[in-house]
């Protein structure tokens, strides 16, 4: 007969298992989308009302904070799930479900960090004087 690995079994111990760095981790995160997404706001006004151009830097930068929102509606769903706990307080289904929300998670954050580096290239070719540097 097989043994299971202790891994696998979850504690019971309510103080070491109550314990959880969720507030934290969602605080933090929760924050920088906060001041991320203030900027975005703030640049979209200064270049649709005292500029009066909008580009496709503008736009890509948009769709990078939409994707930012998304990474962090899946730290909340994570922390839901047991992201914050000991591990040997979740139980498989639950870590289960944290491995799914890491999985979309993970797409939110490299299709971001794509659309970041597509739109400071836009702003760096708006740059180029002639556009043979294009």
């Amino acid at each position: 007969m097989a043994q299971s690995h202790p891994r696998y079994t979850p504690l019971t111990d309510d103080a070491y298992c109550n314990a959880s760095n969720a507030p934290a981790i969602l605080g933090v995160t929760g924050a920088f989308c906060g001041v991320a997404f203030i900027a975005v706001i703030l640049r979209l006004y200064v270049r649709a009302s005292i500029l009066n151009f909008v580009g496709a830097d503008d736009y890509a930068m948009i769709a990078a904070m939409v994707m930012a929102i998304g990474s962090f509606v899946c730290f909340v769903f994570e922390t839901k799930y047991g992201i914050g706990r000991h591990t040997r307080c979740i139980s498989l289904e639950e870590e289960e479900m944290v491995l799914k929300w890491q999985f979309y998670q993970s797409l939110w954050v490299m299709l971001g960090v794509i659309l970041v580096k597509i739109s400071i290239a836009f702003f760096l070719m708006r740059l180029a004087p002639k556009t043979s540097w294009k």
